[in-house]
């Protein structure tokens, strides 16, 4: 009877070197894993503690109709100020009317610094029947782009209408 095959010591030997090279492989993944995910973790902190020092102030808003609300061109102007410590920028004012109706009304991007005071303003010629009252606009809100935590809400009791039928 003849042996045919490999003996112990080469086959322990493969297995050791087969369980290294798997560890290694391994190893390597888990490593970079462990680094991409840090470094994700990392920057959500960053833009999170940077957003918590954001903030805005919405101090007016004026609904112009130009006496034709149901196909004239109209003005929504809000004036906003940055009360935090960071800059923000606005592109969008959004009326939520009293019948549940989400209006948004795109503005020309604008960044404002810690301090600063600007009016934004969004002229359309789309109708603007379902608030051109105070009985119909509910609240308006402003949020910076990049931090939606920094908004601020106006009461639609306090918006203030210009020319509107």
């Amino acid at each position: 009877m003849s042996n045919k095959g490999i003996s112990p010591l080469i086959a322990a030997t493969f297995l050791i070197a087969m369980s290294v090279t798997i560890s290694v492989i391994v190893g390597g993944w888990a490593a970079e894993f462990v680094r991409e995910r840090t470094s994700q973790i990392s920057e959500q902190n960053k833009e999170q503690l940077r957003c918590s020092f954001a903030s805005l102030y919405i101090k007016d808003v004026i609904i112009d109709c130009n006496g034709d609300c149901s196909s004239g061109t109209h003005n929504i102007t809000a004036e906003i100020r940055n009360t935090g410590q960071q800059k923000i920028t606005i592109n969008r004012i959004v009326i939520l009317n009293t019948t549940g109706s989400l209006f948004e009304f795109d503005v020309t991007p604008t960044n404002l610094s810690t301090g600063d005071i600007k009016s934004v303003v969004n002229t359309s010629t789309s109708s603007c029947i379902g608030i051109n009252s105070s009985s119909k606009v509910d609240k308006v809100y402003i949020a910076d782009t990049s931090c939606p935590n920094a908004r601020d809400s106006f009461d639609g009791e306090d918006v203030t209408f210009s020319n509107c039928g």
